[in-house]
């Protein structure tokens, strides 16, 4: 039997999809299971370079895989309106902005901020690409785009700060999808609807995923803001809106 491999990303927010691989790893051993945890711009690397067969990719990362793909799953990562783990931080407001920095670790937050640059906000920064440490570049009018578990320990340290996918919402009147279950063409049905099932147990058990697996993030809030995150601020199920705002925010790339 061909191992299959899936790619994870390392972030709290993916605390119920690590439980449920997890579990299925030890309950259903008819499938050779290996994961791969890393950041949500590589995931989409590891995909087109036939390193993991299934994974949690970007959005923003869907146009790069040449429709050599299908999408896997009713469960994503999304928000319906702010998720708190996705801001652009500023010591000035939007109009006063000169540079954004750009987050390594991110595809698709880095192509909605500037969505929401061109179409929104009415404001052209200059874009800068960041690399690992640029948080504390941000300063005067250089803002910064910053994802993931850092937030939760940032976003206190600034006068502004923008939850882009509040500020889609407001935009769009639609939640936004950040992350989609995507496959490569040739993984079996059986174990694709068995996938299925164990992402929804894990999403039904996310106190219990939180107490096995807390000590694997460095978390700077408590357990009732992490399980306040995980259980009204992200969005698992993808939602016919959630479709709806997939395919606004892709049409949006070829004028950006």
């Amino acid at each position: 039997m061909k191992k299959i491999r899936i790619g994870l990303v390392s972030y709290l927010n993916t605390l119920p999809f690590v439980h449920a691989i997890n579990r299925m790893k030890k309950e259903q051993t008819k499938w050779d299971i290996e994961t791969i945890e890393t950041y949500p711009s590589n995931c989409t690397r590891l995909f087109q370079q036939n390193k993991i067969d299934i994974g949690i990719i970007p959005v923003g990362g869907l146009p790069q895989l040449n429709n050599e793909y299908k999408i896997v799953s009713d469960f994503c990562l999304g928000a319906n309106q702010s998720v708190d783990s996705v801001l652009l931080l500023s010591y000035h407001p939007l109009k006063e902005i000169d540079t954004i920095l750009l987050d390594y670790q991110s595809n698709t937050s880095v192509l909605l901020t500037k969505i929401l640059s061109k179409y929104f906000w009415h404001i052209t920064p200059k874009w800068q690409e960041a690399v690992q440490g640029f948080e504390n570049n941000i300063r005067d009018k250089t803002a910064g785009v910053v994802i993931g578990d850092r937030t939760f320990s940032l976003k206190n340290n600034f006068p502004h700060v923008y939850d882009l996918a509040l500020e889609w919402y407001q935009f769009q009147k639609l939640p936004f999808v950040f992350a989609l279950w995507v496959a490569n063409l040739k993984l079996p049905e059986p174990f694709i609807k068995d996938f299925n099932l164990f992402l929804e147990k894990g999403i039904k058990e996310i106190p219990e995923a939180f107490d096995l697996f807390k000590n694997n993030y460095h978390l700077t809030i408590n357990r009732d803001t992490a399980l306040n995150y995980l259980t009204k601020k992200m969005a698992y199920h993808y939602s016919s809106a959630m479709q709806n705002s997939k395919d606004k925010f892709l049409s949006f790339l070829n004028d950006i």
